[in-house]
Formats: structure tokens, C-alpha cells, sequence
């Protein structure tokens, strides 16, 4: 693996750039929809989590964790993910750190319930997400969102 000269970094990912992982005091969970389960402990790349549900859970309000997303999956959704804590940053791991076309994508799939009005619903203060690609397959009327 190639490194940047006098980087810091978090399990082998710089922490600078667009897309690396931002020098904070909480904690950084690693989430792999492929590789990952929800009984790992999810603070290192090799025991990533599964799910971002479960990633989510664990993160603290105020504590400004990070979750890091792989960019080699979808991380599926079964119900809207409401973020409702406050300072936890979302950051898909896309060496390309571009601005169009990410790879570490969120998809809530078909569910069938009305509540579900986006993927993401986020009612917390000073949350960040930064290079995700977000989608919604729901067929239900309402809805209509990637993020409320």
C-alpha cells in the first residue's frame, strides 16, 4: 500500500483529503455490507460491522464519531435510517473523493410502509455526510426522499 508522506492514519486510511477519515476525539466505526457482521467490533477495517444501522446504534450523540462506509458495496436499508443524534459524520471510503458518482452508496429498498418518507430522515444538529451516494427503491406514495 502506497502512503502519503507524514499522513496520519486510521487502520491504513489517511485521514486527510476528501476522502479520508477526519482527526477526531470519538470513535470511527467501519461498516462492509459484504464482509462485515454486526457481531464484529467495528472499530477496525478487518472487523468492520455489517449494517449502517448497527453502526449507527453505537455511535454517541455529541462525540463526533465517524462512520466509515465501504465503497465496494450497498449498504442496504430495511426501514428509513432516522439520525437523530447530533455530530456523527458519515464518510464513504471512494479513494476518488469526486463529486458525482461515489461508490459507497446507501439504498433503502421496496419496505411498503408509509413512514418511510426518505432513505435518510436527519433531525440532529451538526451531523456531516460526505461522499455517499443515497437512493430510494420504496414504492409507497410517501416516499419520495433520499433525505428529509
Amino acid at each position: 500500500m502506497s502512503r502519503i508522506k507524514d499522513a496520519l492514519y486510521v487502520q491504513g486510511v489517511p485521514t486527510l483529503g476528501m476522502s479520508g477519515i477526519p482527526v477526531t476525539y470519538g470513535d470511527v466505526y467501519f461498516v462492509d455490507y459484504d464482509n462485515g457482521s454486526d457481531g464484529n467490533v467495528g472499530t477496525r477495517r478487518d472487523k468492520a460491522f455489517k449494517t449502517l444501522a448497527y453502526a449507527y446504534s453505537k455511535a454517541v450523540s455529541n462525540h463526533n464519531d465517524v462512520i466509515a462506509l465501504s465503497a465496494n458495496a450497498t449498504h442496504s436499508l430495511s426501514s428509513m435510517l432516522s439520525i437523530t443524534k447530533n455530530r456523527v459524520h458519515f464518510i464513504g471510503l471512494d479513494s476518488g473523493g469526486r463529486m458525482y458518482g461515489q461508490r459507497a452508496r446507501i439504498s433503502l429498498g421496496v419496505t411498503g410502509i408509509a413512514a418511510n418518507i426518505a432513505s435518510i430522515q436527519n433531525t440532529g444538529v451538526g451531523n456531516t455526510f460526505r461522499n455517499l451516494k443515497v437512493s430510494n427503491s420504496d414504492t409507497v406514495t410517501e416516499g419520495l426522499y433520499t433525505f428529509a
